[in-house]
């Protein structure tokens, strides 16, 4: 939630909601890192840069089963492993009850990005704080 984001002004200088080509542009012309991505269509949602890193950041929500979370995992992990070769850290923001029916995917996930998984209650606790150090 932006609103919520935006309490966060210690840490955030600029949100750009729903991110996309428009986040992408800003990083390449304001923080001088060029983003290649994986598709054509891909929408970040939004990025920190601390003046040596750019974390982007992918947030969902999942209220049943019914997102194919399995699929979703995969996707994030394979995300997380492109921007990484490009020395960018892919974090992602997910919660609610859809993930207790898909446990095993989210766990490979979490395994497989570095434990570069959380909530948005680990963002407002110390993520924020520890990325901008």
């Amino acid at each position: 939630d932006v609103a919520e984001m935006l309490k966060a002004d210690k840490y955030i200088d600029l949100i750009i909601p729903r991110g996309g080509k428009k986040l992408v542009k800003y990083i390449k012309e304001n923080w001088k890192v060029d983003i290649k991505s994986d598709k054509s269509d891909r929408r970040f949602d939004f990025a920190i840069y601390n003046w040596k890193e750019v974390f982007i950041f992918e947030t969902n929500f999942y209220w049943s089963w019914w997102s194919k979370l399995k699929a979703v995992a995969w996707e994030f992990s394979e995300l997380y492993h492109f921007l990484k070769n490009q020395n960018i850290q892919l974090y992602w923001l997910t919660d609610w009850a859809g993930w207790k029916t898909a446990l095993r995917p989210l766990e490979e996930a979490f395994n497989t990005m570095n434990w570069n998984i959380y909530n948005i209650k680990n963002l407002n606790d110390w993520v924020l704080e520890e990325l901008t150090k």
